[in-house]
């Protein structure tokens, strides 16, 4: 008898047949690409978001480099202004009151260095700085950290300097040199970036110089002229002292010494008085700034992280 052959059933193309295989290709290649494509795109996003992050620090660092060598080279050009004004008067730029202190409501002082600070154009309150805030108070004091009578701000000096009348803010009230009483011959010894409001760099309304982070500019002027600076914060021993163990008898902190070459005695007996005494030798003007932070640092607990060259101070910049 005859065995019939058996049948096959057919239950398609199994995938290991050609025809299966090229048949799915396309499918596989596409999930292929898919996949490669997401890989793709993820690394080039986090390498787009590397670069991109290193780009920016890189622009803010080019950013504070560049306000820095503007607040320098205003600072150079605060203190030529000065120089000038003094070559040609025979004084420097400050008025009456600033160079006839007094201090306790009147207690009469010899003359003496005067430090224009922070303080705000009527005498009370301070300066704010571009975020709205006061600034620290920087007055100018005595050697016993008593601030003087009169107090006042940069735009004293700016308006002696540039023959400025009148003040550009509400009410134009008057200047110290108003009818040119600081400046009879009408010159204009600073040519400096003049701007609207009270807190943009340059000079404001209010006829403040401020540094291109919005912060006014100290200015302090040797008003005993014995070519010896003496300014009202870096003068004292909780900021320009140098810290334990290397205290110096004659030697500050930022280039700043003791105003007499004779050995300094021991800051511990000293007078309290005396350890506040640094100065700038060999200079009339000292000019700077609170540099890119917008701040300073008294150092009242006379930390050494609060010192001259340290914290908050670290970055101010120095005429001298």
């Amino acid at each position: 008898m005859k065995i019939p052959s058996p049948k096959i059933l057919s239950a398609g193309p199994c995938c290991s047949c050609p025809a299966a295989s090229a048949a799915d290709a396309p499918r596989r290649s596409r999930r292929w690409q898919l996949g490669a494509s997401l890989v793709e795109v993820l690394v080039v996003t986090g390498l787009t978001a590397t670069l991109g992050s290193v780009t920016l620090a890189g622009i803010s660092k080019a950013k504070q480099s560049s306000k820095e060598t503007v607040a320098k080279k205003e600072i150079r050009g605060l203190v030529d202004a000065i120089e000038s004004y003094r070559e040609t008067y025979g004084r420097l730029p400050a008025s009456r009151q600033a160079n006839t202190p007094t201090f306790c409501g009147g207690s009469p002082l010899p003359p003496r260095d005067y430090t224009f600070g922070t303080v705000a154009l009527d005498g009370r309150g301070t300066l704010k700085g571009p975020n709205g805030s006061p600034l620290p108070l920087v007055t100018s004091q005595t050697t016993a950290l008593f601030p003087l009578d009169y107090q006042a701000n940069n735009s004293e000096v700016i308006s002696i300097l540039m023959d400025i009348e009148n003040y550009r803010t509400a009410g134009s009230p008057p200047t110290v040199n108003f009818g040119h009483r600081y400046n009879s011959r009408g010159i204009r010894f600073l040519d400096a970036k003049e701007s609207s409001g009270v807190t943009s760099p340059g000079i404001g309304d209010d006829l403040v110089y401020r540094d291109p982070w919005g912060v006014p500019y100290i200015v302090t002027l040797d008003l005993d002229y014995n070519q010896q600076g003496w300014d009202s914060f870096y003068a004292f021993a909780h900021v320009s002292e140098k810290p334990a163990p290397d205290e110096d008898s004659n030697n500050g902190l930022v280039g700043l010494k003791r105003p007499n070459d004779a050995p300094y005695s021991a800051p511990a007996t000293a007078h309290p008085s005396d350890r506040h005494n640094f100065v700038a030798k060999r200079e009339s003007v000292m000019v700077w700034s609170f540099g890119p932070d917008g701040a300073a640092d008294f150092n009242r607990s006379n930390l050494p992280t609060g010192k001259a060259n340290a914290g908050k101070n670290k970055d101010n910049l120095l005429s001298w």
